[in-house]
């Protein structure tokens, strides 16, 4: 049997009035050589169903993950075949050109991750987010900066991190982030990246309200970010570096008071922000004003 170039990991949960979509927008690609893997997480709603019409279209593992999604991506990594391996979750669809672009950007470039811009639906309304770019000390970059990078988006060549035994942490502390911590991985192990230009899909950004949910992925990141500064890099101080996160961390806290329109919070931190020297203050504040005007803040 002739092995598949791609190799498409969908994992599921609940996810019965999206994953329909997103398993067709596969179906309809121009570029025909690919398996699908979806890994259901033992969904209680009209999933299984579902996907009874897809029996023999793709390729339907169940797991017991424990709210932890990359043990799913991790069982789909070890049983696929392709080449390549390309992440779509369940609630987000791919445009009909998306694969032909990815393989003819292999052919010409040599890369070992590729990442295409998106489309964010939430409610009613469009954004369109460009994700990139590249650089030199890209591991550092991402670290500091911020993750810049769509699970959804993104292709990953199956030998190189099968070579350097990357995978997604199924920690608990991770949740949330663990892709964020994948990307970080393989950018340290030099990965090179090549982020298409181009929107090739589209990804629904679920708006929740409960401040819980912030402060669950808040504490998720800070762990990751933690992690790495003690454990993986070497390039800077840990507590200099320390500093330089923790004021991303701050004026993520500042969005996220003035999403919520918590005004009180949101001048304390404007305060607390202050005491640090002015232009060292104006000089962070301005780097993370800009990358929110690009739409490169994600977590």
């Amino acid at each position: 049997m002739k092995k598949p170039f791609f190799s498409v990991v969908i994992p599921s949960y609940n996810q019965s009035g999206f994953i329909e979509k997103a398993i067709n927008s596969v179906l309809r690609q121009t570029f025909k050589n690919y398996e699908i893997i979806v890994v259901d997480n033992n969904s209680t709603d009209n999933t299984k169903h579902v996907l009874k019409k897809y029996k023999n279209k793709i390729i339907l593992k169940k797991i017991h993950n424990q709210g932890i999604i990359s043990k799913s991506r991790n069982l789909a990594i070890k049983i696929s075949r392709g080449k390549w391996i390309c992440f779509l979750d369940s609630d987000d669809e791919w445009f009909y050109e998306k694969l032909d672009n990815v393989y003819s950007k292999i052919n010409l470039n040599a890369p070992n991750v590729i990442c295409n811009n998106e489309i964010i639906l939430r409610d009613s309304s469009k954004y369109y987010w460009r994700y990139g770019p590249y650089t030199n000390f890209f591991y550092k970059n991402l670290l500091i900066k911020g993750n810049c990078l769509s699970t959804s988006g993104s292709c990953v060549e199956r030998n190189f991190i099968l070579k350097k035994k990357i995978s997604f942490n199924e920690s608990k502390e991770f949740i949330t982030v663990e892709d964020y911590d994948f990307f970080l991985k393989l950018a340290y192990f030099n990965a090179k990246f090549l982020f298409i230009n181009k929107f090739l899909g589209s990804h629904n950004l679920h708006y929740y309200s409960n401040s819980a949910n912030y402060k669950f992925h808040r504490n998720s990141l800070i762990s990751l970010l933690k992690y790495h500064i003690y454990n993986v890099q070497n390039f800077e101080k840990k507590s200099r570096l320390l500093f330089i996160i923790n004021f991303r961390i701050k004026f993520m806290d500042l969005i996220n008071y003035l999403k919520n329109k918590d005004f009180i919070n949101c001048f304390k931190l404007i305060f607390f922000l202050n005491r640090l020297s002015a232009l060292r203050f104006l000089k962070l504040l301005s780097n993370q004003i800009l990358k929110s005007i690009k739409s490169r803040i994600y977590y």
